[in-house]
This record gives C-alpha cells, sequence and structure tokens, in this order.
C-alpha cells in the first residue's frame, strides 16, 4: 500500500536539502535541475532508501542526464496530443478564414466548434500522455534504459490500477494546498517594499516547483513499487 503521508513529509525530513532545493527552484534555467534531482530521488526509492538524496554539486551530470531524459520521455508521449492539437487549430482557423472570406458565418461557426471538440480529443490524449509518461520514467529509472520507458506493455499494467489512480488523485489535492501555503508566504515576503516586490514571485515558484516535483516523483516510484 502506498504510505501517501510518508511521501509527502519526506521533503521535508531534511531542512537543509529542503532550502538548497527551493533556493535553486526559484532561479531561472537553473531550476531545471530539480527535475533531475527529484528523478534521482525517485530512483532512490527504487533501490529501498528511506531518506532524500543530498545535493551534490558531483552529481550534477547525472541531475542534467537525468533531466534530459525525462524530457525526451514526456515529450515522445505527447507526440500525438501535440499533433491532435495542431490540427484543431488547423480546422478552426481555415474554418474562421473561409468564414471571413465567403461570408459563410454558419459554415465558419461551425469549423470553430469542430476544432474545438478537436482540441477536447486533444486535451484527453494530453492527459493520458503525462500519466503514461510519469510511469515511463520509473521504468528508464529502475534499469537504466530509455528503452524500457516504452516498454508498453508492462508500463499498461502500472497505469490503470486503483494506486496509481490514487496517487494522481492525492497529488491534485496536494497541488492546491501546497500553492496556497506558497501564495500565503511570497505575499507576507512581499510586503517588503521593492525587494519583496521582486523576491516574491520567485520564491514562490522556487517553493512550488521542488515541493510538488519532488513528491511526484516520489508518489509514482511507489507505485512503481507496489504494483505488479
Amino acid at each position: 500500500m502506498v504510505d501517501y503521508i510518508g511521501v509527502i513529509k519526506k521533503p521535508f525530513r531534511d531542512l537543509q536539502t529542503l532550502l538548497i532545493g527551493i533556493i535553486i527552484g526559484l532561479i531561472p534555467v537553473l531550476n531545471l535541475l530539480v527535475i533531475g534531482y527529484a528523478v534521482g530521488a525517485a530512483r532512490s526509492v527504487l533501490k529501498g532508501k528511506d531518506a532524500l538524496p543530498k545535493w551534490d554539486p558531483e552529481n550534477a551530470a547525472q541531475y542534467i542526464k537525468d533531466l534530459v531524459i525525462a524530457t525526451v520521455i514526456f515529450f515522445i508521449y505527447l507526440i500525438p496530443a501535440l499533433i491532435i492539437n495542431v490540427v484543431a487549430g488547423g480546422v478552426a482557423i481555415g474554418g474562421i478564414y473561409s468564414g471571413f472570406i465567403s461570408g459563410r458565418v454558419v459554415e465558419a461557426t461551425l469549423a470553430v466548434l469542430a476544432g474545438g471538440l478537436i482540441a477536447l480529443v486533444a486535451l484527453l490524449f494530453g492527459v493520458a500522455g503525462i500519466l503514461l509518461a510519469a510511469m515511463a520514467i520509473m521504468f528508464y529509472v529502475k534499469t537504466g534504459s530509455i528503452t524500457e520507458a516504452f516498454n508498453f506493455v508492462a508500463i499498461l499494467k502500472k497505469v490503470p490500477t486503483p494506486a496509481y489512480t490514487g496517487a494522481v488523485l492525492a497529488m491534485i489535492v496536494y497541488s492546491v494546498i501546497i500553492t496556497i501555503i506558497a501564495t500565503i508566504i511570497s505575499g507576507i515576503v512581499a510586503i517588503v517594499p521593492i525587494v519583496g516586490w521582486v523576491v516574491a514571485p520567485f520564491l514562490f515558484m522556487g517553493i512550488v516547483f521542488f515541493i510538488l516535483e519532488t513528491t511526484a516523483q516520489l508518489l509514482v516510484a511507489q507505485v512503481f513499487k507496489e504494483t505488479p
């Protein structure tokens, strides 16, 4: 059984690791390393380690490698949704253009509606792609092989499960909670004139990005371990 409370607490057990993660998370571009770190944290879970790994400059190459591979996996899984979305845009824009040229408002309206329906299909494919990609990354983490991230038979055994559904719902609720907390903290910082105004948005991003990204990877890793 997935220990949701244990996973949620984990990023807060080591204050130094948490603070470093938030600081890195609030720096544009550099904050992408948080993704690589979070993938590495998932790797530690799959190896049976309880504590979060420490931030280590010597692991920067591994953070970057995990970041790049995770990004590639996500992009590939989202390709169907992107293609369908382009088609939706083409149908809608083409309908509007032809409607202006010919004056056939009804046909233009129908084209826009058709484009909207196709965009809805793209959204569904996008959600499915994200869920599949998140689990696919665990197969890469477990084996060290990017080709295993496309072992669709194995992946489809782990995605449509109660454990994964519960994890997704838990992350949605937790994301709302962390966003509210980060908004309050950054709002307090924003009270400080000038400096606070500049720092507050970045602080918000750092808190939300590090905590949610790390927790999500840890949670999916737990689901991976708990499902056959």
